[in-house]
């Protein structure tokens, strides 16, 4: 279970992961982000204060009620995944270390490493260990 790391050493799914924590985040926040962002554009150009009353733009942030809940809940399950994933890597890299192995990311368990076995020696071969038999 405890065999290979799923986000440390792996930026790939670091990056992808907080894109789409950031990217969802902007989604569930994106009707109050855009209409307080008008009402100030809004308020810029004729100096009058703006507010739903008149401006139409002031209504649009009340449908964050919406969309925060829906979009809400998915970065928080992104996020406690993504805690989980990186309490497994830590546990992975542990447990690799109080065994001895290398912590290295380049070659998973199990693997064969050419460079330190005979070219003769295969998967599944017991010689690999250590077992000598014909």
């Amino acid at each position: 279970m405890f065999r290979k790391t799923v986000f440390i050493g792996r930026k790939g799914r670091i990056w992808v992961g907080l894109v789409l924590l950031v990217g969802l985040v902007v989604m569930a926040l994106s009707p109050a982000l855009l209409g307080v962002g008008m009402m100030a554009l809004e308020e810029a150009r004729t100096g009058v204060p703006q507010h739903e009353g008149n401006n139409v733009w002031g209504v649009l942030p009340w449908l964050t009620m919406f969309t925060a809940a829906i979009c809400i809940p998915a970065p928080g399950i992104v996020l406690l995944l993504m805690v989980i994933g990186v309490v497994h890597d830590l546990v992975v890299i542990l447990l690799k270390r109080s065994a001895g192995e290398s912590a290295g990311f380049g070659e998973g368990p199990g693997e064969p490493n050419p460079g330190n076995w005979g070219e003769d020696v295969q998967w599944g071969d017991d010689r690999a260990n250590g077992d000598e038999h014909d």
